[in-house]
């Protein structure tokens, strides 16, 4: 099977800002967050993310304040979706998901400047 992967020339950096009000996901100490963003084909069901990135984490917060710049390789397709993941890091086991939240490339664009979306919150 091939696959012909076409984005566009250039780059696009995305601030990931801050999130609120997130459930306390560690025993003793609060929320360890970090936000995962990944590029979704979402015309290709076979071609899941396109590229992840990561911001830092942020230790012991409900209310994480990242301000991490990340930049794609290339122009998203304005079909592919971008997705957030926030989860919980854990130093013993894996990491916890918290929740995702996610837009349309086409309408990021659209929205210029700060967005804000609504997180999905994970479900157990």
């Amino acid at each position: 099977m091939t696959y012909n992967l076409s984005r566009g020339p250039g780059r696009v950096v995305l601030e990931v800002i801050s999130a609120a009000h997130l459930p306390n996901m560690d025993i003793g100490t609060l929320t360890d967050a970090y936000v995962n963003v990944r590029c979704m084909d979402s015309d290709n069901p076979m071609l899941k993310n396109v590229v992840g990135l990561r911001t830092l984490t942020v230790y012991n917060s409900l209310n994480p304040v990242w301000h991490s710049y990340l930049a794609f390789p290339f122009v998203p397709l304005d079909t592919d979706h971008i997705v957030f993941d926030i989860v919980d890091e854990d130093t013993i086991g894996s990491d916890d998901p918290i929740g995702a939240a996610g837009i349309s490339f086409s309408e990021l664009k659209q929205r210029q400047g700060e967005v804000t979306l609504p997180l999905k919150m994970q479900t157990t």
